[in-house]
C-alpha cells in the first residue's frame, strides 16, 4: 500500500511548489482509486466472496466441488480465516507473517 494517507496528512514530503496544481491533482487521483481499490476489497470480503484456492480437490475428474479443500485444509463449504487474512494483507500490500 502507498503512503496515500501520509502524504494527504502532510507527514510525507509531497512537492518543493504547494502552487504545483499537477502534483496535488495526481496525488488525489492516486488516493481516490486507493480509497476504490480498498473499498472493493472489503465489499468482497463483506459478501464473503474472498478467493479460495482449491488446494485439495475431492472429485478424480479434477472438477471443484463444494468437497474440495483451500491450502489450510478448510472444506470450500465452510469459511477459511486465514484465506480471508491472507486475502486481506495482499489488498493492504503487506507481507505474509
Amino acid at each position: 500500500m502507498k503512503d496515500i494517507a501520509k502524504w494527504l496528512r502532510g507527514e510525507v514530503p509531497h512537492c518543493d511548489d504547494p502552487n504545483n496544481y499537477d502534483e496535488w491533482e495526481l496525488r488525489m487521483l492516486e488516493a481516490a482509486d486507493e480509497i476504490d481499490r480498498l473499498r472493493e476489497a472489503l465489499r468482497t470480503i463483506a459478501d464473503g466472496d474472498t478467493p479460495r484456492e482449491h488446494a485439495i480437490v475431492y472429485r478424480s475428474d479434477g472438477v471443484h466441488s463444494k468437497h474440495d479443500k483451500c491450502k489450510h485444509g478448510a472444506w470450500m463449504y465452510d469459511g477459511c480465516e486465514d484465506c480471508v487474512t491472507e486475502y486481506a494483507r495482499a489488498a493492504l500490500g503487506e507481507e505474509k507473517e
